[in-house]
């Protein structure tokens, strides 16, 4: 079943309380949601964006836009350390894998040792 609201009629969806929102701050809303409402075009207010959610299809209505506040010096050089070292433990682990393949390693997991607390 599909529902079909003709583009003049606003008034066919209720939509719940405005609310603030940011990527640092989503107040609760799902990473997929987010995404499509910050890429949604905003040339022209109110915008209309939807997505699909699980077991459901969320349309929002973007309001207004405002320019998002200067991240402090000290949490952008966190953030940047983070990603790199996070890179750097997929590229370590990538080339692992690929030596691992290359020498055909085999593991035997009975023979490892667990390690206590």
């Amino acid at each position: 079943d599909a529902v079909v609201v003709e583009k003049d009629h606003e008034a066919a969806i209720e939509f719940g309380a405005a609310r603030s929102l940011s990527r640092a701050k989503p107040e609760g809303l799902a990473p997929d949601a987010l995404r499509a409402v910050m890429t949604a075009p905003t040339s022209k207010l109110p915008a209309i964006v939807g997505t699909p959610m699980p077991g459901a299809y969320a349309i929002f209505r973007i309001n207004k836009v405002s320019e998002g506040a200067v991240s402090e010096p000290g949490r952008q050089a966190a953030v940047k350390s983070a990603l790199d070292r996070a890179q750097a433990e997929a590229d370590f682990a990538g080339y692992l894998e690929s030596v691992k393949q290359g020498a055909k390693v085999v593991v035997f997991k009975e023979n490892l040792e667990k390690k206590g607390n």
